[in-house]
Parts: structure tokens; sequence; C-alpha cells
């Protein structure tokens, strides 16, 4: 058999460990030397979809790669309307609009800025069905 460097989506690939390793459903394996963020706090860009509004503290879930954890608006920064780009003064987002958000999880999750590594910095928020997509901007270390 070969030794394969690499899975890709429809692949189930088993590796093998020096010492006992418990994993779980949405943990993450990582190079030692190039580790994501562990954080519950998370800047990013939101482009909401749902016909209610988004306000303060709503309650929804986070959705990036495996991971899935509760979470709430913690602070609109900027909200903007998307088809005519003219910043909202607001505190809650309507449907098709843009903002900078912080996000606060109830448990810490691993995460990257977006432009580093997309599969990490990309999220979707649910409140029974998807409501919003959106990216992480910043990420502090």
């Amino acid at each position: 058999l070969s030794q394969p460097t690499k899975a890709t989506a429809g692949f189930c690939p088993g590796i093998v460990t020096k010492d006992k390793v418990f994993l779980d459903r949405g943990n993450i394996i990582t190079d030692t030397d190039n580790q994501p963020t562990i954080t519950n706090e998370i800047k990013a860009h939101l482009f909401w979809m749902a016909k209610h509004p988004l306000k303060k503290g709503d309650r929804l879930l986070f959705k990036c790669s495996t991971q899935e954890v509760p979470c709430e608006v913690k602070e609109f920064k900027k909200i903007m309307n998307s088809s005519t780009l003219e910043e909202q003064k607001k505190q809650q987002m309507e449907n098709r609009e843009v903002a900078d958000v912080i996000i606060k999880t109830d448990e810490d999750i691993i995460i990257e800025d977006f432009n580093k590594t997309p599969e990490l910095g990309r999220f979707v928020l649910e409140q029974g069905a998807v409501s919003a997509g959106g990216i992480i901007t910043e990420v502090e270390k």
C-alpha cells in the first residue's frame, strides 16, 4: 500500500499516533508549528439572510468546519446596506444587510483568519435554519 500524503473530500483517512488520543466530532488536528487560534470571541463580516432582524444578544448556532457551538452577537461594529453600501446607524441587522460584528461563543472553538485558512475562517449562523454567513476577519493570538 502507498502512504497517502493528503486527504480530500470523500476520503476517510486513518492516522496512527505515538500516544493514545481520544478525539470527538469537531476536533481538529493541526501541526504543532502552525496552530490555529482557540477562542470564544470572533471578529467577523456577517451577511444576514433571515427575514426577521438580528439583535444584540440573540442566540444562534455557530458552525465552522465540523464545529457547532451556541453563540450570541456581542456587538455590532458597523452595519451597511448591501445594495447602497451606506452605513446604518442602528443596533440590529435587517434582511440582506452586512455588518462587522463581534460574536461570543459559549465554548472555545478553533478558528483562523479567512485569508490564512479559509476552511477555519468561514462560518454560518443558524436559528432553526441557516440565517447568516460570514468570514472571520481578525484573530488575536
